[in-house]
């Protein structure tokens, strides 16, 4: 039953990423094809996870989707971060476009170091489901 609600996160997150909204963060963070990773890795999964439910009784099938699942979690979790600095900037308040621009570079959550750091951590959720999708053994 738990994967019923993994795939539907896992439906959300595709969703997500293939909004405008998500692909223009992408596309300013610099890291828009990483996102397209991600959403590929997440498709190939979801496409998986009804028919791993259904051999559940076997430990290694288990063990597979609970990794499958700390790194759909994570994902979402990486998602959530992105959506709320996109609200947050949209937030900020300022009289003129230099100062925003300004303020925005000297902050602690400037745009470029922003997108690294987030890059980073879409980065290594493609690596860790890459990781489990090698491990799977079951058919």
């Amino acid at each position: 039953m738990a994967e019923g609600v993994l795939f539907n996160i896992a439906e959300g997150i595709i969703g997500r990423l293939g909004s405008l909204a998500f692909q223009e963060i992408g596309l300013i963070c610099g890291v828009q094809d990483e996102f397209n990773k991600l959403q590929q890795t997440v498709a190939e999964f979801q496409a998986v996870l009804l028919d791993a439910e259904q051999k559940q009784a076997n430990n290694e099938v288990k063990l597979w989707l609970q990794r499958i699942e700390d790194a759909v979690y994570e994902a979402d979790d990486v998602l959530d971060e992105f959506n709320a600095e996109a609200q947050r900037r949209q937030m900020v308040p300022g009289n003129t476009k230099l100062s925003k621009k300004v303020r925005l570079l000297f902050s602690s959550s400037n745009q470029l170091a922003f997108g690294l750091k987030m890059g980073h951590k879409i980065k290594y959720i493609n690596e860790k489901l890459g990781e489990v999708a090698s491990r799977r053994t079951f058919s």
